[in-house]
């Protein structure tokens, strides 16, 4: 397959003659057929991320230092070529099909513009003397949770809440998700309820004063409660 149209087109030279297409296969980057999975809602950033002279665009509600995942979706683009924006997505072995490179990059647990870096890097040394990539992150795969806990009592949102398959959840972090205490909290005594074991107690008060090492993971279907004072003496 011959290198990219307008690489070689116009006075816009881009392709290394000396190089060649030799050993490029001409894959064309596969979009991935996404089905009905729902992607995270959100618009490019107005302010794209600065890669000497290329930029990597990502969510508002995302951010530069977002790792990506597989199933996550992205576009691509060279700008000095005339194609149109391509989708790309990333396989469930964490890979992303370029097109016209004969192989795949890994795409997992990197940010936009550490791929987008590795991508021109890429295609400049196979195909391009020079190449202005853009890379956007169109939408964010949903993740699997690990399961729920249950928070109740003085908080201000009390209900369930997701365990991220990602993250850990602590007591003081599944308290602030339920809306945090509310005034009469009792913040020194909050209690898990789990399955098999004895209660145990919790002063997310000294947590949040500084003492993380007393906070307390939590494990799907814990129930947190959280008792109120009987006289709110100012916390």
């Amino acid at each position: 397959m011959p290198p990219p149209p307008s690489s070689y087109g116009g006075n816009r030279s881009l392709f290394d003659s000396n190089r060649g297409a030799a050993g490029n296969n001409g894959a064309a980057a596969n979009p991935g057929n996404y089905g009905n999975q729902q992607m995270m809602p959100g618009a490019p950033a107005a302010q794209p991320v600065d890669n000497g002279g290329s930029s990597a665009v990502v969510l508002d509600n995302v951010g530069p230092d977002y790792r990506l995942h597989r199933g996550d979706r992205l576009s691509y683009q060279v700008k000095e070529d005339r194609d149109p924006v391509t989708k790309l997505f990333v396989t469930d072995s964490g890979e992303i099909e370029v097109p016209y490179l004969d192989r795949r990059l890994n795409a997992l647990g990197k940010t936009c513009g550490e791929l987008q870096r590795e991508v021109k890097s890429a295609l400049e040394r196979d195909l391009y003397v020079h190449a202005t990539v853009q890379l956007g992150l169109d939408g964010v795969a949903p993740r699997a949770s690990k399961g729920r806990v249950y928070i109740t009592g003085a908080v201000h949102v009390p209900g369930p809440v997701e365990i991220p398959y990602d993250e850990t959840l602590t007591v003081s972090r599944a308290v602030i998700r339920a809306g945090n205490f509310k005034d009469f909290a009792d913040r020194g005594k909050v209690k898990i309820l789990r399955q098999g074991s004895k209660p145990i107690i919790v002063n997310v008060k000294e947590v949040l004063a500084g003492k993380i090492e007393r906070d307390v993971e939590l494990q799907p279907g814990d129930t947190v409660l959280v008792p109120e004072k009987w006289i709110n003496f100012g916390m």
